[in-house]
């Protein structure tokens, strides 16, 4: 959701005027966080001062409560927009849905009140919150339904996890049964959030009700494509291509054929694209990651050394160019190449390796620097930048410094969902076990309904625990949700296994191989095909797993493990 920290002048002169009574604070000693409640003035004019104050101290939670408490004394909806928005920016979902709720009592027609709350919510997975908010936006905020649909769908698949964004838009396509937009929206989602069977059939709805929108036809094709229907989806592809044959849809078909196994009619077809200057640098940059996926390092070397010179992709490119610097074991330059990459989603992976190469070469204290100064000239990063030196303190060895950074941003950040994914891994990898399955069944207690929450829960309990009947009941309800999840898939294996149903549990793990090449997944596999006394068969799996994935130790143990049993 694209944020303007931007106010009214009204808001501006109040600002100024209290300006010079912040600066007269600012040297007195601020009292911590945790205090914040027992000495907050109950002046609006007071709590503004403070709330600004904090925010220049970089104590967001504190300078969000802070705006809360002054817009419930207020009738002021400048103030209520900008409690909004800061509260937003930081990452602080509940208040958000609190202001919000004063703001729409202030004005009830308010648009950006409704946009705030419902992406809020989205973030929190509360489904029922978001859709009032949309639905009442999608009737009201836009020139149509359809443009409703046709706006809001991207911003739904990047604030919110992608099972949130289905569950939003499955909620909302009954409010809107005959416009194509909202099938469209919904399959768009359930594809991404791999329910194939519902993004299928909305697809087809979508088509049905707007045959003539070519974006519908797009992506039913996709779908029937991921559904493995590659016949189907090859026809719809050339037929859209045959009626209207646009260097972007002939760039579409060459992506399709490739990805349904026709690699060299897909590679032909992007090739010449590239000299279409239509298409060009889309085609370019796909040859090159094609290259790059094929281990053809050289001809993918080439394609992105191009695409930097010519302007296009440039901070994609660079990341890349350093991926395959670092392949070629010339870690110098793939640092200087990461290091480059500043902006866009590649950003904070690009200085993430950077410290990682460091500490891999002995340098940590160096690598957890340049991540700080990294966060401080590029503040929108800092929180991602902190959850990547987390990773990598854990790389190394520093779990306890790991744990340590994570509860401090999560003191700061504590509606924050990746965040707290992301301690209760590093619990369970330091075997923490019980205090992994705390934070995981807090998840669970405030997203009841998330797949993502259900399935790391169920799976810990199946593995760490006796609890597998209690566990396997979660990844069942994950897996109604996500059937085609490859992690779902993979926990419904496992504990399918660790119950002694060892016949049932093949077909979930070997789907869920077919959806993703994760050595763990194979390791599981392999379990099973050998407690069926499938031992070749398990030894292949292994070793399929070893070859994608030379490095991987577990791997290797059971190899050598099994090698003469």
């Amino acid at each position: 959701m694209k944020l303007h920290l931007g106010f009214g002048s009204n808001y501006v002169r109040l600002v100024v005027g209290l300006m010079a009574a912040s600066q007269l604070l600012a040297g007195c000693a601020t009292p911590p966080a945790s205090e914040a409640a027992a000495v907050v003035p109950q002046d609006a004019n007071t709590l503004l001062v403070s709330a600004e104050m904090a925010l220049q101290l970089k104590r967001y939670r504190e300078a969000s409560r802070l705006y809360a408490a002054a817009v419930q004394g207020s009738e002021d909806e400048l103030l209520a927009e900008r409690a909004t928005r800061v509260a937003y920016q930081y990452h602080q979902y509940g208040t958000v849905l609190e202001i919000t709720k004063r703001w729409l009592e202030i004005n009830s027609t308010s648009e950006d009140a409704r946009r705030f709350a419902g992406f809020a919510a989205l973030r929190l997975y509360k489904i029922d919150i978001a859709a009032e908010h949309f639905g009442h936006l999608i009737q009201s905020g836009f020139i149509s339904p359809q443009a409703g649909f046709v706006s809001l769908l991207p911003e739904w698949l990047d604030e919110g996890t992608r099972p949130a964004a289905m569950a939003l838009t499955q909620r909302l396509v009954p409010m809107f049964p005959d416009t194509a937009e909202a099938h469209y929206a919904f399959a768009q989602a359930a594809l991404q959030s791999e329910n194939n069977a519902l993004a299928l059939t909305n697809a087809q709805r979508a088509t049905e009700l707007s045959p003539y929108w070519m974006p519908a036809k797009w992506l039913l094709a996709r779908v029937h494509l991921v559904g493995g229907n590659s016949d189907e989806a090859l026809k719809i592809a050339r037929g859209i291509v045959a009626q209207e044959g646009t260097p972007e849809y002939k760039l579409e078909l060459a992506q399709l054929l490739y990805a349904s196994g026709n690699t060299e009619e897909g590679m032909r077809e992007f090739e010449a694209l590239t000299t279409d200057a239509a298409v060009a640098p889309a085609a370019s940059r796909s040859v090159a990651l094609l290259n790059m996926q094929r281990g053809q390092y050289e001809e993918a070397y080439r394609g992105f050394r191009d695409l930097v010179r010519s302007g296009h992709f440039v901070y994609e490119s660079m990341f890349y160019l350093g991926q395959i610097a670092e392949i070629k074991k010339q870690t110098s330059d793939a640092i200087e190449l990461y290091q480059r990459v500043t902006v866009g989603d590649l950003a904070v992976p690009a200085q993430v390796r950077v410290a990682r190469l460091k500490s891999e070469g002995g340098s940590l204290p160096d690598g957890l620097a340049l991540l700080d100064k990294f966060a401080e000239e590029h503040p929108e990063f800092a929180l991602a930048i902190a959850m990547g030196q987390a990773t990598v303190l854990s790389d190394a060895g520093q779990n306890d410094q790991a744990l340590k950074k994570l509860d401090a941003m999560l003191t700061e950040f504590p509606d924050h969902y990746d965040l707290r994914m992301a301690k209760a891994l590093l619990l369970e990898r330091m075997r923490e076990n019980s205090k992994a399955l705390k934070v995981m069944r807090e998840l669970v207690r405030d997203r009841p309904d998330d797949p993502s929450a259900l399935n790391m829960l169920g799976y810990t309990l199946v593995d760490r625990t006796r609890e597998t009947a209690e566990g396997l009941a979660m990844i069942e309800r994950a897996h109604t949700m996500l059937p085609d999840s490859g992690a779902i898939l993979d926990s419904m294996g496992w504990a399918l296994h660790k119950l002694g149903r060892n016949s049932e549990a093949m077909p979930y793990l070997q789907r869920a191989l077919e959806h993703s090449r994760d050595p763990e997944i194979a390791l599981h596999l392999g379990e099973v095909q050998w407690s069926q006394g499938q031992r070749d068969e398990a030894r292949a799996t292994w070793q399929a797993a070893l070859e994608d994935n030379p490095d991987n130790a577990a791997i290797k143990e059971r190899l050598e493990k099994r090698k003469t049993k």
